[in-house]
């Protein structure tokens, strides 16, 4: 692609509309296609090898989803690698293999994988200091004849995408109704009593499901975060990565080549979609609660003592497509 030089500009200069026109028309007027204004393989079709973006050599499409739970599948580094270690790591559905070893005679493999990450709202506006969990994926590559959550994945460099929500909901509190609370809301204007449950007059907590009539929750269903409704914050992302895998690439400390009539070769070739879920070191996998302060909040079953506890839901994968391309010397 070509592209048009700008006149030299000094702080302070009059940007006159003529002379900006005559300075591109004389360029337009001698344009010419070289190693000035273009980069040389972007006009020669010899540079793209055959199949690159064409042909698929194998393809999976899978729209049931694969859960990523917490906290058995957490870690409590944005920066670390995501790994698979586990079933909750594996996303079984996006596994495809080649089929064929993976030999050095100049062939490579492109892989391509997209899903849709669903992250559901679960309250984490009640306990956490503005720190949501964080759904970490990444495509992994393995020789492993039979591929499984045990098998030797490698980490493809550079496929990592992060995804989190911005904002959460507020679980429902029955001693948040109080003198505090009442006086509070009456000093910005809100008229209306404030000293009991009623829905109506606790606007802060929109997402608690009356269930009589009078708008006053009667059990532990109104506050059962993990079916309520009204959490209105979930989110919906879309994950799309591509990876280049040469042979010099491999790691021979973890894959160990054979030779075949002098030309080294690995074992059959399969990718997939990884994940782990990030909850900040300082939460720990089992906040709220740790072993000197006790439980932050409580139980779904004695909800009538305060909020309930924050429950960490699963992210779910969903619309899956894994695919590859055999680019051959």
């Amino acid at each position: 692609m070509g592209r048009l030089k700008l006149p030299k500009i000094n702080s302070g200069d009059l940007l006159d509309s003529e002379v900006w026109n005559e300075h591109f028309n004389e360029q337009i007027d001698n344009f010419k296609i070289g190693s000035e204004n273009i980069a040389e393989e972007g006009i020669n079709k010899n540079k793209v090898r055959s199949g690159v973006f064409l042909n698929r050599s194998g393809f999976r499409v899978s729209s049931s989803s694969h859960d990523i739970s917490a906290p058995d599948g957490a870690t409590g580094s944005l920066t670390r690698d995501p790994f698979i270690v586990s079933n909750q790591h594996f996303v079984e559905k996006s596994l495809v293999r080649t089929g064929r070893n993976f030999t050095d005679d100049g062939t490579q493999v492109i892989a391509r994988a997209s899903a849709e990450v669903e992250m559901p709202d679960y309250g984490a506006r009640t306990f956490f200091p503005g720190e949501n969990a964080t759904a970490i994926l990444g495509l992994f590559y393995t020789f492993d004849s039979s591929p499984s959550k045990d098998s030797n994945w490698r980490y493809c460099q550079g496929t990592k995408g992060l995804f989190s929500l911005v904002f959460s909901s507020k679980i429902p509190s029955d001693s948040g109704g109080g003198l505090w609370m009442a006086s509070g809301m009456e000093d910005v204007g809100y008229s209306s009593p404030v000293s009991n449950r009623n829905i109506e007059d606790r606007p802060d907590l929109f997402t608690m499901e009356p269930a009589d009539t009078l708008g006053m929750p009667d059990g532990t269903g109104s506050y059962d975060i993990t079916g309520n409704s009204k959490m209105p914050f979930d989110g919906r992302f879309s994950y799309s990565t591509a990876f280049l895998l040469n042979f010099d690439d491999v790691d021979t400390s973890i894959f160990t080549p054979t030779t075949v009539s002098g030309v080294q070769q690995f074992e059959k070739l399969s990718f997939c979609i990884g994940g782990s879920y990030y909850i900040p070191d300082f939460l720990g996998t089992e906040y709220p609660g740790d072993s000197t302060a006790g439980d932050v909040g409580y139980p779904i079953d004695y909800y009538g003592r305060g909020c309930g506890k924050v429950i960490y839901t699963p992210i779910k994968i969903r619309n899956i497509q894994t695919s590859y391309s055999i680019l051959e010397r």
